[in-house]
């Protein structure tokens, strides 16, 4: 059992928020001082290593500007493109045609469920975690995961196409 918490701590001198995900912490903390307190009593009582600013955690990179910070998953998509040979495939300017009609299509050539599946999960964990901009395409897509056609699988790729260009 995999359990994800985040606690808080807001004082007036401060605020706080860490994130444990199983054995990791990300610990983030809008004062250094407070944030060196509380790494301090975490560490004597748990034997924590600090590792530093965060760079890279579950498939998002993380880059720090002057102006904030920027999520990325180039990365993760580089490998889903190269995992789907796709890596020389033309881009796509949207996600999925609006126009384009999805349906069951019994009569429709049938593909491989696992590697419909695998885009799906692939494209579903980016819409998490970076790009909500595909959600509207992952969740009409998501409705042929059984039995899925080759129509809905083209209309996929043209997803991966659209990632691959942003």
């Amino acid at each position: 059992m995999t359990l994800a918490c985040v606690y808080t701590l807001n004082r007036k001198d401060g605020e706080m928020a860490i994130c444990v995900y199983v054995d990791d912490l990300i610990i983030g903390c809008n004062n250094d001082k407070l944030r060196n307190i509380i790494v301090g009593l975490i560490r004597d009582k748990y034997g924590i290593k600090d590792q530093g600013q965060l760079d890279f955690v579950l498939g998002v990179e993380i880059i720090h500007r002057k102006d904030g910070i920027l999520l990325s998953q180039e990365a993760y998509i580089d490998r889903l493109l190269e995992r789907h040979n796709m890596q020389d495939c033309n881009p796509a300017s949207t996600p999925l045609s609006p126009s384009l009609n999805l349906t069951r299509d019994p009569d429709g050539v049938s593909v491989d469920e696992t590697l419909y599946r695998s885009i799906i999960g692939g494209l579903a964990y980016c819409m998490y975690s970076t790009r909500p901009d595909i959600a509207f395409s992952v969740s009409k897509l998501s409705r042929y995961l059984n039995d899925p056609k080759k129509s809905h699988l083209i209309a996929a790729k043209e997803v991966i196409r659209d990632l691959k260009s942003t």
